[in-house]
């Protein structure tokens, strides 16, 4: 599924194929997540609706940092153990675990996208390729709304996120290794700058906009 994804967003730098998305309207966006409207799209986002549009996703994932109980620095205490589990279980992982770890997780904390793909993986190493398909969707819908956000070259152009996390998991998805970050406070935002090691695509550095953890965007 990685693979996938992988060639659907690097067509992005190198064909500026999002060229034609609107950018991210965080004004916009906070007005309608205190609406009804909302509440129905994360609805059917919590009920693994397929139908929702990539539009839908940009509402549905950067209006949750206008909700009361955003916080963007907490974790499911479960997220280290169910780490901690795959790393060492290598070929004999009980994918059933696995499941329970994720559920708890995102009961909690919906939008965590690397235990939304580790779900998708696990219902298809259990056979069930239906389930599969709606976490992957889930997972390939959140990760191009954060690249509906921006390219990443440069503090006017960092991908926006509503999560550390996130930054991570656009790396994986992209199939960049970390190497470095470091914090970039100036007149345009705060950034962080994630360093990257050499690969084929001549990626070496992405910026991420992180106003959203303080509250400021406009």
């Amino acid at each position: 599924m990685r693979k996938i994804l992988i060639f659907q967003i690097l067509a992005f730098f190198t064909l500026n194929s999002y060229g034609q998305i609107n950018p991210v309207d965080l004004n916009e966006i906070k007005s309608v997540s205190k609406t009804v409207t909302y509440k129905i799209l994360l609805d059917r986002f919590l009920t693994n609706d397929t139908t929702l549009s990539l539009d839908d996703y940009r509402i549905i994932y950067y209006g949750q940092a206008f909700q009361d109980n955003y916080k963007p620095y907490e974790s499911h205490d479960s997220i280290r153990a169910l780490n901690f589990y795959l790393n060492n279980s290598k070929d004999t992982v009980d994918f059933k675990k696995v499941l329970n770890y994720t559920k708890q997780i995102l009961n909690d904390f919906p939008f965590n996208i690397e235990q939304i793909y580790v779900t998708g993986v696990a219902y298809d190493k259990l056979g069930k390729k239906e389930l599969s398909e709606i976490w992957f969707y889930k997972y390939e819908k959140l990760i191009l709304a954060i690249m509906s956000s921006g390219d990443g070259k440069s503090e006017k152009s960092a991908f926006i996120v509503t999560k550390v996390a996130d930054e991570y998991s656009l790396l994986n998805a992209l199939g960049l290794n970390f190497e470095g970050q470091s914090l970039v406070s100036n007149n345009i935002g705060n950034f962080d700058l994630m360093s990257v090691s050499q690969n084929d695509y001549g990626i070496d550095k992405l910026f991420f906009n992180i106003d959203l953890f303080f509250g400021k965007w406009e």
